[in-house]
């Protein structure tokens, strides 16, 4: 199998070598000893089916095959057979299989290795979708063969394995980890159709892939010299979790490090019923004792039919402070002798304290042996990185988000222990919080409850930012099928920045009559919809603050197989709304490769950072809008790029990105798995955001003033009151204009209404020559010239503008006093509000 980049090219050498017509079915090997070989592949596809399929090599005739199950007769089949389906096995149970080849006196003349599998268990929830097809398959003829390659499917449940066919015969099956297989008895002299078809552990069957193979030159088969690939330098890990008590499953990680808040989260067997952690602030020695107890809550979940609990303890701190911890089942140390975890809490909002965090997407995989040694060697590297958190751009657990793709500290096998594997989130997590974004890849899990949400917990930052972390249903545009689907959205802060966690998913096999694009877009992009209206909203409340992005879906991308999201583009969708407020980066992933965008007419700019883990992707074309990006294909074993070098191997693809943010600076790193650095990037974004021509500004001062109390100052008010009556009442904003390039053709004063009125106020210029601490209604200054516009009947809870061009010429400072029309008062959120003014100033 093709899945693991380390191994790729030289398992498929020594594949191509020996023709034996299975890519990855075992590891490294010594030369096959003279005579048949006879290679076995058991495939569990069903919970009450496993598929064998074998070859020999050299296909020697045999009288017959006897299959062995757990040391008894099986079947024996006849000598051209190459296939057999075994329907009598039982859900959860592991079996081991063997084959022996028989001549016509009964000898054996050639036995495979066991193949040990174990069969799936029945969905927690109801599995009523068929698995998407594979994706991105292609066929490309090789001197040993025809190389079938293809991208992983998805399923409610588990993609179990997939089928191929040849001119429509059954040709073989390979478990769902593996994503290529080498026919080395194609003839040459013929063209040939295949198809692959994913398979679930309900029985289901992906609408088949379908390609045509051309016809290969005859002539011998060749040997091929072994191309020199870079070896992984951060291969030995600086922590390894060794000392660990065996009821411990998943080592404990962070998530939801908000504010003075932070989330401990871990997996154990059931043994006990009781759970808690203990934490201590490291002292200005270096040294930490953790002497505070928290207790933690239990949650049942399965892991490849492993009955476990799952853990959280929910810790209250104090900010940018660095702490220690263990974690109790029962009176059980589950760290045992290992050391005693440490992290940070998060920088406080408003801090100019310099930070960085990484990003990465399109991870937790794991390939036919259980390993992924790309994915081990990026976790390392985020692990020294000295980020504060991480933040992912979805697809987390290969293939279908399932508690068995996250897996554990001791299950092991393809498509298991993907994320919570020793080697893998183990190691960075235990001291960097994570945040990830949802991806297709396990939207629709049937697990119950839905694995990103118990496993992910952030229940500070989504009760903080009023955001929504629940699985709900969702029904039923465009033809779509009734799904219970994670929404979660939520925004949290971390020094001068804000960060925004989004949902741009939807499942691959519930499309109805429109596509996965499409759908997302209609459920959670429409400007009616609750996503976007939440994001909005929140944008909108912290003008003043560098705003950072991740989702899913790309909105520009050159990939042929995930292509440019063309309904999140433009300025009516999320492109549009994430450019009006001033949002400076937006992180997605989907497409398998590393990409960087041109900033668009907002200053917008967008990455793709999908190279966490998951075989990556060749950059199929080169178009405008793209500034950077590299990619690999496999099948053609050559890097691929755009605007850049072509990279030499798979592991320059596999990479994540190191974010820096120092007050308004932001510098972007990318760094592949042996830390190399590339296409370093540095942006500035001013608190108010925009660029490109559109700026927004934060009052630096508001006030309001009351005849009826002339010396009361009213600067430190959540309000800003006009009226007429039965006293007089005015309001007064001034803003500091900067950084403008070219003529203003725009200002809009923007107000957010916590009274509505059925005549709104009026806007005029005023003097600056007053201050938000000192201003009363005895030395306010009065208004300049004729109103620049004047509001009419106004609802509670929305956003009012008001046209001020006339008065906004450019830089420079500039007040406005909201004068009152009608006995009918209104007031606003002043800057102390949930919801601040904004100035949003057009230049061209």
């Amino acid at each position: 199998m093709l899945g693991s980049s380390r191994r790729r090219n030289w398992l498929l050498v020594l594949i191509l070598t020996l023709s034996t017509g299975l890519v990855g079915a075992h590891g490294p090997s010594v030369q096959a000893a003279p005579g048949p070989e006879l290679r076995l592949r058991a495939v569990a596809v069903g919970t009450n089916e496993v598929d064998l399929s074998w070859t020999l090599e050299p296909d020697t005739p045999v009288a017959g095959f006897l299959i062995r199950r757990s040391g008894q007769d099986l079947a024996t089949v006849e000598g051209t057979a190459r296939t057999y389906v075994d329907t009598t096995v039982e859900p959860t149970r592991t079996y081991v299989y063997m084959l022996e080849a028989r001549d016509e006196h009964g000898k054996t003349i050639a036995q495979s290795r066991p193949a040990r599998v174990k069969a799936p268990g029945r969905p927690e929830r109801t599995d009523r979708m068929p698995p998407s097809p594979p994706v991105d398959f292609t066929v490309e003829p090789t001197d040993a063969g025809n190389l079938l390659d293809w991208y992983d499917a998805s399923d409610d449940s588990d993609v179990t394995g997939y089928r191929i066919y040849r001119d429509g015969q059954l040709l073989a099956t390979v478990d769902g980890a593996t994503l290529s297989y080498l026919d080395t008895t194609a003839d040459p002299a013929n063209n040939h159709t295949y198809e692959v078809e994913t398979l679930d552990p309900v029985g289901h069957k992906s609408q088949r892939a379908r390609r045509d193979a051309p016809r290969r030159e005859n002539g011998p088969r060749i040997r091929v010299t072994p191309q020199v690939e870079e070896s992984s330098t951060a291969a030995v890990a600086t922590f390894q979790a060794v000392g660990y008590a065996p009821q411990l499953m998943r080592y404990p990680y962070l998530t939801d490090v908000v504010d003075r808040y932070a989330t401990i989260n871990w997996a154990t067997d059931r043994s006990q019923t009781t759970g808690s952690a203990r934490w201590g602030e490291v002292q200005s020695d270096g040294s930490c004792t953790p002497v505070n107890t928290v207790t933690a809550t239990r949650t049942s979940i399965t892991v490849n039919s492993v009955p476990e609990y799952q853990w959280k303890a929910m810790l209250t701190l104090e900010p940018d402070k660095q702490y220690c911890y263990r974690v109790y089942l029962g009176t059980i140390d589950l760290l045992g002798s290992d050391p005693s975890p440490r992290f940070w809490t998060q920088v406080p909002a408003g801090s100019t304290e310099p930070f960085s965090f990484v990003v990465f997407g399109d991870w937790g995989y794991t390939n036919s042996e259980g390993t992924n040694p790309d994915q081990a060697a990026l976790m390392q590297r985020i692990a020294e990185s000295g980020a504060r958190f991480a933040l992912t751009v979805g697809d987390n657990a290969y293939a279908a988000g399932s508690q068995k793709n996250y897996g554990d500290l001791v299950q092991t096998g393809p498509s298991v222990s993907n994320v919570f594997g020793p080697q893998f989130w183990t190691v960075p997590g235990r001291s960097i919080p994570i945040f990830p974004a949802t991806g297709n890849h396990g939207y629709a899990s049937a697990n119950n409850p839905h694995p990103h949400l118990v496993n992910f917990p952030q229940d500070r930052a989504v009760a903080l930012s009023s955001g929504k972390y629940v699985r709900e249903t969702y029904c039923c545009l465009n033809g779509t099928d009734p799904g219970d689907y994670p929404s979660a959205w939520y925004a949290f802060d971390a020094g001068t920045a804000r960060i925004y966690v989004l949902t741009a998913a939807w499942a691959d096999a519930n499309v109805g009559n429109a596509t996965m694009y499409k759908n997302d877009y209609d459920y959670h992009w429409t400007v009616s919809s609750e996503e976007y209206q939440w994001l909005e909203q929140d944008l909108a409340a912290h003008p003043d603050q560098v705003k950072l992005a991740v989702l899913h879906f790309p909105l520009y991308s050159d990939s042929s197989a995930q292509q440019s999201d063309t309904f999140l583009q433009g300025p009516d969708s999320l492109e549009g709304l994430l450019g009006r407020y001033g949002v400076k980066i937006a992180f997605t992933g989907h497409a398998h490769f590393y990409q960087r965008n041109h900033a668009n007419a907002d200053g917008l700019v967008t990455y793709i950072t999908g190279g966490g883990g998951a075989k990556v992707a060749s950059v199929n074309h080169c178009s405008p809008f793209n500034a950077y990006a590299i990619g690999w294909s496999f099948s053609k074993n050559q890097g691929s790029s755009c605007n850049a070098p072509p990279p030499t191997s798979p592991q320059q693809v596999y990479h994540f990105l190191l974010v820096t943010v120092d007050g308004t600076t932001i510098t972007v790193t990318p760094t592949d798995e042996n830390g190399r650095t590339f296409d370093v990037q540095t942006y500035t974004a001013d608190g108010s955001g925009g660029g490109g021509g559109t700026y927004r500004f934060a009052p630096e001062a508001d006030s309001w003033v009351d005849e009826a109390t002339p010396d009361t100052n009213y600067g430190t008010s959540a309000r800003l009151r006009t009226d007429t009556s039965p006293d007089r009442r005015e309001a007064f904003l001034r803003f500091a204009v900067n950084g403008l390039t070219g003529s203003v053709t725009s200002a809009k004063l923007r107000l957010y209404v916590s009274d509505g009125s059925s005549n709104g106020p009026a806007v005029y210029a005023t003097s600056n020559d007053w201050s938000e601490a000192g201003l009363t209604w005895t030395n306010k200054p009065g208004p300049i010239g004729a109103p620049s516009d004047d509001l009419g009947s106004i609802a509670k809870d929305t956003w009012v503008e008001l046209d001020v061009t006339p008065l906004v010429t450019g830089n420079g400072t500039y007040s406005f006093i909201l004068v009152p029309t009608s006995s009918d008062g209104a007031d606003f959120h002043s800057r102390q509000g949930s919801n601040k003014p904004q100035l949003v100033v057009t230049t061209g």
